[in-house]
């Protein structure tokens, strides 16, 4: 899947693309707003590791947000299973350079609507800390509703925060 959009290219990705991927993920900033197993610092081997676990995935579910011809992001999903089997979790980050131009909603609406068309779930949520307004500020604009919150769930860099569930569901 190759998504042309007016702000971003949502793309595969390559392994051409790890200097980039390091030299935006290895952001504080950007890993300040992620799970604990995106790491930092980020290095080349990391990105590898990504780019090459990405790609041997069946279906394809991570992809990088081509910003000006550069990986500046990443945009993706994860198919659940057992009782959550019509759930899909959605997941995505962006350079901060980048941050406050709408990049971030081109591309999660373009990811929403990939998964609807060819997954055809009945719930898509993304999860977010409660300091990152701007994250959910972009699921409200794609059409997101806050679910729940999850209070004092998480703890990041020392920072215990609420976590914010938004939620699609088909009806």
């Amino acid at each position: 899947m190759r998504l042309e959009l007016d702000k971003c290219t949502v793309r595969p990705w390559t392994l051409a693309d790890v200097r980039d991927l390091v030299r935006y993920a290895n952001d504080k900033a950007v890993w300040a707003n992620l799970r604990n197993h995106f790491p930092h610092p980020y290095t080349e081997g990391d990105a590898r590791q990504y780019i090459n676990f990405s790609n041997s995935q069946k279906p394809l579910c991570n992809y990088a947000i081509e910003v000006n011809g550069r990986a500046a992001g990443s945009v993706g999903f994860l198919l659940k299973k057992d009782v959550y089997a019509n759930s899909i979790e959605l997941g995505y980050w962006l350079a901060k350079e980048f941050w406050g131009q709408g990049i971030t909603t081109c591309a999660v609406r373009a990811m929403v609507s990939y998964i609807w068309k060819e997954f055809d779930p009945i719930r898509v949520y993304a999860c977010c800390f409660d300091w990152n307004k701007a994250s959910g500020k972009v699921l409200t604009k794609c059409g997101f509703h806050l679910e729940a919150r999850l209070e004092r769930h998480v703890v990041k860099d020392g920072r215990l925060g609420d976590e914010l569930i938004y939620a699609m569901i088909k009806k």
